[in-house]
């Protein structure tokens, strides 16, 4: 509404002084030389503006003249831009559809039209069908920008993977980190060295690049190499060095339980007594779960009940009111055949805990080993089925067919259960 009424005041204000000019012209003389040249006020005005519009003109012209050369220059570097964007927008969605003949089509097509050299070296590898290690070699010499180098190893590196030479594309990804310490690279190299087994020199590379990790990262891959370690010293041979290997490996790292159950296998197997029971007992104070429980009842197989009842009774006094301390002593309290203070363990976990899966197996077990296998057995295993479970059912399982089951006829209906 404003600029309606500026410009109709604007074009009454020209009218009214084009009316003006019009009634009062006058006369204007212009003296040039020894010429005269008379003409009115409004003649000269228009002249003058006629004048002043030609300059303009003339001006326009002449610019436009000279600039032209670069206009044309700017149109056709707009339009190789443009076909450009075009050609690596095609080449990146064949890339991510892994189409091998457009990618390597669009890629030619940069090639001819980049200017970067970077570019232009990093779009002619592209274009290339790499079949073999010498053909990256070759590549190799004809590069200099590091984005190209770095892609012709990435070629190499998928070549010897899909050859499954694992050492070669170990020494591939060691030269890539060191040039550069992509977070990608990191964690294909660890988990080229896991699939290797070198493990000392994972611990290394950790250690050489430990503000690489958060302190998480760093203890659980420590964890898995200490563990490892002591499995191949295990291997080996040298039982004495893998014991201590796990020992120390469950003083740094008391949640790793799989040491602590590869420790018991080795007492176990290789029938060593002297000091499994002080670390079950250290170890269970700071990890008291259900695996540590099952592994600590597996010593069964190498000490005399009496002396694991006992054992289990300092283990239930260290841990007062923990439920997988007295699961442990109601185990030992039926492998002693001490069976009242087994019953007393088992009912007071199943009025503080529930019939929970493993409760429910020890009364199971209670009365199977008092009464033998009868109804009352049965229906304590269903309940076990039934349970909040807090074990694997492949333990559930194990546990139940540990019973010394008879051929009665009720035996039957506890196999029936697994059917």
């Amino acid at each position: 509404m404003v600029k309606s009424i500026s410009l109709l005041i604007l074009f009454s204000f020209i009218v009214v002084s084009g009316y003006w000019l019009a009634i009062n012209s006058g006369e204007l003389t212009i003296l040039i030389l020894d010429y005269q040249i008379k003409t009115n006020l409004v003649v000269a005005f228009l002249c003058l503006i006629m004048i002043i519009v030609t300059l303009f003109l003339t001006v326009w012209l002449f610019k436009g003249i000279i600039t032209l050369p670069s206009k044309i220059k700017n149109y056709l570097l707009e339009k190789k831009t443009l076909n450009l964007l075009a050609a690596q927008r095609s080449l990146i969605i064949s890339m991510s559809c892994k189409n091998h003949l457009d990618t390597r089509k669009f890629a030619g097509r940069i090639a001819k039209v980049a200017d970067d050299a970077s570019l232009k070296e990093v779009c002619e590898i592209l274009s290339y069908d790499i079949k073999s290690q010498e053909n990256i070699e070759l590549l190799k010499s004809k590069v200099s920008s590091k984005e190209a180098l770095y892609l012709l190893s990435l070629f190499l590196l998928e070549l010897t993977i899909q050859q499954e030479n694992w050492p070669k594309a170990r020494l591939v990804l060691e030269e890539m980190w060191a040039k550069s310490q992509d977070e990608k690279i990191m964690r294909t190299l660890i988990e080229m060295y896991i699939k290797l087994e070198s493990w000392a020199d994972l611990e290394e590379f950790v250690d050489n690049n430990i503000n690489k990790f958060t302190r998480s990262q760093a203890a659980a891959i420590r964890c898995i190499v200490r563990y490892n370690l002591a499995k191949e010293a295990l291997r080996e041979g040298e039982i004495a060095t893998a014991f201590e290997d796990l020992v120390d490996l469950l003083k740094i790292y008391p949640k790793f339980r799989y040491a602590f159950s590869l420790l018991v296998d080795i007492c176990i197997k290789h029938k060593i007594k002297g000091r499994i029971l002080g670390i079950a007992r250290s170890y269970f104070a700071r990890n008291q779960s259900t695996e540590v429980t099952i592994a600590i009842i597996r010593l069964v197989e190498l000490f005399p009940s009496d002396k694991l009842y006992e054992f289990a009774l300092r283990i239930s006094s260290d841990n007062e009111g923990s439920l997988e301390g007295k699961i442990i002593l109601a185990q030992f309290a039926l492998n002693a055949r001490m069976y009242d203070q087994a019953f007393r363990e088992i009912s007071d976990c199943c009025s503080v805990h529930g019939k929970t899966t493993r409760i429910c197996l020890l009364m199971a077990e209670f009365c199977q080993r008092t009464q033998g296998v009868n109804m009352e057995s049965i229906d304590w295993i269903k309940s076990a089925l039934t349970a909040t479970n807090d074990i694997v059912p492949q333990q559930l399982y194990l546990n139940v067919k540990t019973l010394e089951i008879t051929d009665k006829p009720s035996a039957n209906k506890v196999v029936e259960l697994f059917r």
